[in-house]
């Protein structure tokens, strides 16, 4: 049975449920194939949404959207979201990790997130 949404549909109503335009980046037909290239998926139809608040909730203090999963560590890629915040910046932080130790990362961009993914050779 086909997918009545896919994550990059629940990924662009998260941004409609905050009132922001979702990124143009996020628009992309399909994200799988570069994402791959990098060493990550998108995360789980089936558990994004319960994906989405546990990350939250396990970081109060930001507010992300995320997109990406790697495919070899506990790494999660998002948008980030939040007053002063340019659209579109992207968050990478170590999932799991205690509040404050989870090493986040920002890119201005997916673009650039994913060449900085290649450039530094996150690929299997």
């Amino acid at each position: 049975m086909p997918l009545l949404i896919t994550t990059q549909q629940m990924i662009i109503g998260n941004f409609k449920e905050l009132g922001l335009a979702p990124p143009t980046s996020i628009l992309m037909p399909d994200l799988t194939e570069p994402l791959e290239r990098v060493g990550y998926a998108l995360p789980s139809h089936e558990s994004y949404r319960a994906f989405a608040n546990a990350l939250n909730a396990r970081y109060p203090d930001r507010k992300m959207i995320p997109f990406a999963q790697s495919l070899s560590n506990d790494d999660t890629a998002g948008f980030l979201i939040g007053k002063n915040i340019p659209p579109g910046t992207i968050i990478e932080i170590h999932n799991f990790a205690s509040p404050g130790s989870e090493a986040p990362a920002t890119y201005d961009s997916l673009s650039h997130w994913l060449a900085h993914k290649q450039k530094k050779g996150d690929l299997f």
